[in-house]
């Protein structure tokens, strides 16, 4: 997903919404943007991007975080994922 968020990030429209525009608001032009990521990644990570459309509960799961990843980037948050991987204990 660090192809898609550097897309959005890196997209002029979005960077512009993000400095005139709440998160909520944000997320009106973010949601087709992301959507229109996933679509030209399907090829290569089509089971994945299914998934997200296909369940409802983990599509917007996964929008929501990557909302809070995209905005945050583009308001003047860390570049870097909260989130970490562990392995798992044994």
């Amino acid at each position: 997903m660090d192809g898609v968020t550097a897309q959005l990030v890196a997209d002029a429209d979005l960077q512009q919404a993000a400095r005139v525009n709440d998160k909520g608001n944000f997320g009106v032009p973010f949601r087709e943007a992301l959507d229109d990521a996933l679509v030209t990644r399907h090829e290569k990570h089509g089971d994945f991007i299914n998934t997200i459309f296909q369940d409802e509960a983990l599509g917007a799961f996964f929008r929501n975080w990557m909302l809070d990843q995209v905005y945050g980037r583009l308001r003047g948050g860390s570049d870097e994922c909260p989130v970490t991987r562990r392995p798992e204990p044994d």
